[in-house]
């Protein structure tokens, strides 16, 4: 994102905690920050009692949304389903801020954007269910063009027990997990990009939803560029 007009980024985490995939996030973040870019990282859950120091003393723009209406589970279970449900959430909530950002600051007599303003780019994070709902409403709040990029660490379809105890509950385990191992790819397919964290999680990503489906899934790793060092001073 060197060289272009400061960006509107919106980065989509599920839950900002403290661990690999979350310092990953603060630092594309603070990185993103340092280039002149307005960054915001929306999550689901953040405990300001473990977590990042950048994500609880102001240094970023952190803003938890979805967590009102759907718990994080149920008895232990349905992990998956309300994580998909709390993140439609969180982003029906994302876009009403952008449409009262956009009325805030449009002007009345303003019919074309301005040139000055590049794009909303969407960073989504571990769960791409909402890749699809920003695709084909986020246009309509977005007062330039906007792009959608998606981060996978790896396929949550192959992270899922399914090793229950019993055959009636591997069997039970399956038909609730079919819809979801579906949707996960059809989630990611609504992407502008996709990229991965590493090249055997690319290779596993292709074999798991099909080589070119996804289009040209690169790897980003580093998260930011080691090469570019922070002006003196």
């Amino acid at each position: 994102m060197s060289g272009l007009n400061p960006s509107n980024v919106i980065i989509i985490h599920p839950d900002l905690g403290i661990g690999g995939a979350e310092r990953l996030i603060i630092d594309v973040a603070l990185a993103l920050q340092n280039r002149g870019h307005r960054v915001t990282i929306y999550t689901s859950h953040r405990d300001t009692s473990h977590c990042f120091e950048e994500a609880r003393d102001g240094t970023l723009d952190v803003r938890v949304r979805g967590n009102t209406i759907f718990p994080a589970h149920v008895c232990g279970r349905l992990h998956v389903l309300m994580a998909v449900l709390r993140q439609l959430h969180l982003t029906v909530s994302v876009l009403n801020e952008l449409d009262l950002k956009d009325r805030n600051t449009q002007k009345p007599d303003e019919k074309e954007v301005s040139k000055d303003v590049n794009d909303d780019i969407f960073i989504i994070d571990q769960l791409p269910a909402c890749a699809p709902i920003l695709k084909s409403l986020g246009t309509k709040f977005a007062r330039s063009r906007q792009r959608i990029l998606f981060y996978c660490h790896f396929p949550d379809q192959l992270l899922a027990r399914r090793n229950e105890e019993g055959s009636l509950l591997r069997l039970a385990k399956t038909l609730y997990r079919y819809p979801f191992d579906w949707f996960e790819g059809w989630a990611m397919s609504a992407a502008d990009k996709v990229v991965a964290n590493s090249r055997f999680t690319r290779g596993v990503v292709n074999g798991v939803f099909g080589s070119g489906t996804l289009g040209d899934v690169r790897v980003v790793y580093p998260c930011v560029d080691t090469q570019v060092k922070s002006a003196p001073g």
